[in-house]
């Protein structure tokens, strides 16, 4: 019985000098690194149901000391890419500008087949080194253009959500 008993007197001896003295440990933790690449994922909302997008148009502007890669001049085609429920779309051609003085991203997509609303489009970009941007720093959607169905009729009143990943 003595025994029990000093064990649990040490312990709570112990426990009150190391909440007394800080407990020592802790802090001294590193800075999380600043991200030097964002991934940016469009989605089509708004779609009428039955109705397939044969051509969509959409832009928006990257914040300062993002940029897509990779990138040729204007050229951004490289860094865009059907994702989602598009990833496997057939017959489709997609293209993308990027205008470095105003950051203006345009991204077109042509889809004979069409494309299904949801996740459609994925764009790559490098952070610059000595930016800092966080997930609001990006636009929560995408500025559209214009959009026709498989039959060449106008579609309206679509929106296209962007969610970003920093890494």
């Amino acid at each position: 019985m003595k025994i029990v008993k000093f064990s649990v007197f040490s312990g709570l001896l112990i426990a009150l000098l190391l909440g007394v003295t800080g407990g020592g440990g802790g802090g001294g933790g590193t800075t999380p690194a600043a991200p030097t690449r964002a991934t940016l994922k469009l989605s089509i909302n708004n779609l009428p149901v039955g109705i397939k997008a044969a051509t969509l148009s959409v832009n928006f502007i990257l914040p300062t000391g993002v940029v897509p890669i990779p990138l040729a001049g204007n050229d951004a085609s490289g860094a865009i890419a059907f994702s989602g429920n598009n990833i496997n779309v057939q017959n489709s051609l997609s293209a993308a500008s990027y205008i470095a003085a105003t950051g203006v991203v345009t991204i077109g997509a042509v889809s004979l087949n069409g494309l299904v609303g949801g996740e459609y489009m994925t764009l790559n970009c490098a952070i610059n080194p000595g930016t800092t941007v966080s997930g609001s720093s990006f636009p929560a959607t995408a500025t559209f253009v214009s959009a026709s169905d498989t039959s060449s009729v106008a579609i309206v009143g679509l929106t296209i959500p962007i969610a970003v990943t920093l890494q």
